[in-house]
């Protein structure tokens, strides 16, 4: 009558800092009141330093206390995207300038599995 899983399951469970919302100025959506990640050093405007160096700090902040090299930050909320083009440009270009400038540290979108799967494999 029942399915069962049988008797060797895993459940995985994690709390968030900040629940599952952007952390600090990072939320790019229209909602949101943040300028977005301008990463030509070129433009008065060019903020990607600073943006690289809060999510720098963030994500080792997180590191201390994680098992493991690997460091999920939640990145939207509920009702989030609704201005998905400015989200992922600006998301885009963070990554991209924080990658060349922490090379010592990757930064990259990802997925729960993807998640799980690397903290499996250390």
């Amino acid at each position: 009558m029942y399915d069962t899983l049988g008797s060797d399951v895993e459940i995985w469970t994690m709390c968030f800092k900040d629940e599952y919302w952007w952390f600090g100025d990072m939320c790019y959506d229209e909602r949101c009141d943040n300028s977005p990640t301008i990463s030509d050093p070129t433009l008065e405007t060019f903020n990607a330093d600073v943006k690289a160096k809060e999510l720098y700090d963030y994500a080792m902040e997180n590191h201390a206390v994680y098992r493991g090299n690997h460091v999920v930050i939640p990145w939207g909320g509920d009702f989030a995207y609704g201005n998905a083009h400015l989200t992922f440009w600006s998301s885009d270009n963070l990554i991209e300038y924080f990658n060349e400038v922490y090379p010592n540290v990757t930064a990259f979108y990802s997925t729960p599995y993807m998640f799980m799967d690397a903290i499996k494999s250390q």
